[in-house]
C-alpha cells in the first residue's frame, strides 16, 4: 500500500531536524519541498524532488503530491514547522489520499510556535490560544475572546488576510495593535508592529507568517464579564448581589428592556452601547444565579439558542430555499409550532405559554397571530375595518363605567388586529405615536414660553394653532 509522509522541517537549520525527519527525508525517492530547494538541509540521497513556495495554495500542493503516488510508492512532503502548523494542507491530504486508500504518515518537527514566542520574546505565555488563519477567515465572529492571547498561525496569502481581518474587526477595535512574525528559517525572522487594520498591507505575507493578538483589556471581554459577576454574588462579593433570585430581578430585567427600547428609538448609538450593557449584566445575573443553584450553565443558554436559530432556518444551514421574506415568516412560524406542540400537554391551548406580564397591546398582537395560525381569522381586510367600526358604535352606545371599559378594551383589540393585517406592530406604533407627541408638546411649551405666556392659560383654540403649526413644521427652535 503506498504511502504519504508529511515531514516537519523545524524552523529551518539541518541540525534541528528531528532523528525521524532525517530518515524519512534521507530515504525518499520522491521529495516534495516547500520554503526550499533542499540544499540547506545538506541532503545527498539523490531523491527526485520538486521545490514550492510558502505561498502554495495547500489544495494544489495535497493534489499534487497525492498523484504522484501513482508512480511512486513512497511520496515524502516537507514543509517547515511541524505539519501540524499546516492544518489546511493535512486536510486536504487525508481527504485525497483516503480516496485511493493512501496512507498519510506524520512526521513531527519543531513547531513553528516556539519561534513565534522567541520572536515576540514571550516565554511560558500562559492561556494562550492557537489557531488557523484559514479556520478564522471562513467564520464570521472570531472563536476566541479579546481577553486571551492568539496566535494565528498561517496567513497565507494577502487574500487570506483580508479576509482575516473583516473577522478580526467585528471583535477588535481597527487601531488595536498586533504583530505579524514573519518566520524564515535560516533567512531569520521579522516582527512587524501595528495597527489591526493594516495587516492585509503587510509585504511579503506566507505559510510562515503569524499574527499575534496581545490579550486585550479583561474589561472587554465576555469571560471576565461573567467572572465580575460571579464575584459579585461569590462569599465576599456584594450583600445585594448575593442575596437575589429570578423572581427578585424581574422589575430590573423589564426596566432594562425598555430603556434599551428608547436608546434604539432616540438613535443614539453612545447611549445604546451602555444600555445593552446594563441588559447584557441583567442576562448574566440570571444565568449565575442558575449556576449557583446547580440549574444549568451558560453554556446550556447559548447551545439552546443557537441549535433554535439553525432549527428555525432551515433555508440557511439546510439547503431548503424560499422565496421571499413571507416565505421566512410562514415556515418561521410553522416551526415554532412544531416546536410548541411537542412541548405541550395535548389539553393545552394555541395560547399556552404567552407571558402574562407581557405589554397588552403585544399581547393582544400574539394571541391574534396564533389564533390566525389554526384558521381563526378574517379572510378579507375588510372584515377586520368592518369589526373595528362596530366596536366603535358599540362603544358609543356603552352606558356604566364598567361597560365603556370592556367596549373600549374590545376597540383596542379590534385596533391591534387591523394592525397585525396591516403587517404592522402595534406595539412599536404606539410607543413611535408616543414619542412624536412628546416631542411635539415639549416644542409647543416652548413656543408658549418664549412668548412670554404660560401653557395652561393658553385657550384650547390657541394651542390647537400652535400644534398644527408644530405638527407642519412651520416653527422650530
Amino acid at each position: 500500500m503506498a504511502i504519504i509522509f508529511i515531514v516537519g522541517l523545524g524552523p529551518g537549520p539541518v541540525e534541528q531536524l528531528t532523528a525521524d525527519a532525517r530518515r524519512i527525508l534521507l530515504s525518499s525517492k520522491r521529495l516534495h519541498l516547500v520554503g526550499t530547494d533542499g540544499s540547506s538541509l545538506n541532503i545527498e540521497n539523490g531523491a527526485h524532488s520538486c521545490s514550492y513556495e510558502l505561498d502554495v495554495d495547500p489544495i494544489v500542493l495535497a493534489k499534487d503530491v497525492v498523484a504522484d503516488v501513482e508512480k511512486w510508492p513512497e511520496v515524502t512532503l516537507a514543509v517547515p514547522g511541524d505539519p501540524t502548523d499546516w492544518q489546511i494542507l493535512l486536510e486536504a491530504l487525508d481527504r485525497f489520499a483516503s480516496v485511493r486508500g493512501t496512507i498519510v504518515r506524520r512526521v513531527s518537527g519543531v513547531s513553528t510556535v516556539s519561534s513565534v514566542l522567541n520572536v515576540l520574546d514571550l516565554s511560558g505565555l500562559p492561556g494562550i490560544h492557537v489557531t488557523m488563519a484559514e479556520h478564522v477567515a471562513a467564520k464570521t465572529h472570531p472563536p476566541f475572546g479579546t481577553d486571551c492571547p492568539v496566535l494565528v498561525m498561517g496567513l497565507r496569502s494577502r487574500n487570506t488576510v483580508t479576509s482575516l481581518k473583516m473577522v478580526l474587526l467585528n471583535q477588535y477595535q481597527p487601531e488595536f495593535r498586533v504583530a505579524i512574525v514573519h518566520w524564515n528559517g535560516q533567512k531569520g525572522e521579522t516582527c512587524d508592529w501595528l495597527a489591526l487594520e493594516g495587516i492585509d498591507k503587510v509585504s511579503s505575507i506566507s505559510q510562515v507568517s503569524t499574527l499575534y493578538l496581545p490579550a486585550a483589556d479583561e474589561m472587554s471581554g465576555f469571560a471576565g464579564l461573567q467572572d465580575i459577576v460571579a464575584k459579585l454574588r461569590g462569599p465576599e462579593g456584594c450583600p445585594w448581589d448575593q442575596e437575589q433570585t429570578h423572581l427578585s430581578l424581574r422589575s430590573n430585567l423589564l426596566e432594562e428592556v425598555y430603556e434599551t427600547l428608547g436608546a434604539i428609538e432616540s438613535g443614539d448609538s453612545v447611549n445604546l452601547v451602555e444600555e445593552l450593557g446594563d441588559l447584557l449584566l441583567q442576562v448574566v445575573l440570571q444565568i449565575q444565579i442558575a449556576v449557583d443553584a446547580k440549574e444549568f450553565q451558560m453554556g446550556s443558554v447559548i447551545a439552546g439558542i443557537n441549535k433554535k436559530l439553525v432549527r428555525r432556518h432551515p433555508h440557511v444551514f439546510a439547503g431548503e430555499s424560499v422565496d421571499g421574506v413571507e416565505d421566512v415568516l410562514r415556515n418561521w412560524q410553522s416551526i415554532k409550532r412544531v416546536e410548541r406542540n411537542s412541548k405541550k400537554d395535548s389539553a393545552d391551548s394555541e395560547l399556552s405559554g404567552i407571558p402574562p406580564a407581557l405589554p397588552a397591546l403585544a399581547q393582544a398582537q400574539i394571541y391574534q397571530t396564533r389564533a390566525a395560525q389554526v384558521g381563526f381569522d378574517w379572510p378579507q381586510l375588510s372584515g377586520v375595518i368592518k369589526k373595528f367600526h362596530e366596536e366603535i358604535e358599540e362603544l358609543r352606545k356603552a352606558r356604566g363605567s364598567e361597560r365603556k371599559m370592556a367596549e373600549t378594551g374590545d376597540l383596542l383589540f379590534s385596533l391591534v388586529n387591523l394592525a397585525r393585517r396591516m403587517d404592522i406592530d402595534a406595539e412599536s406604533a404606539l410607543r413611535e405615536a408616543n414619542t412624536r407627541f412628546r416631542s411635539r408638546f415639549e416644542d409647543m411649551e416652548l413656543y408658549v414660553r418664549r412668548r412670554g405666556d404660560s401653557i395652561a392659560e393658553c385657550s384650547i383654540d390657541d394651542l390647537n394653532v400652535i400644534w398644527d403649526m408644530i405638527k407642519e413644521k412651520r416653527w422650530s427652535h
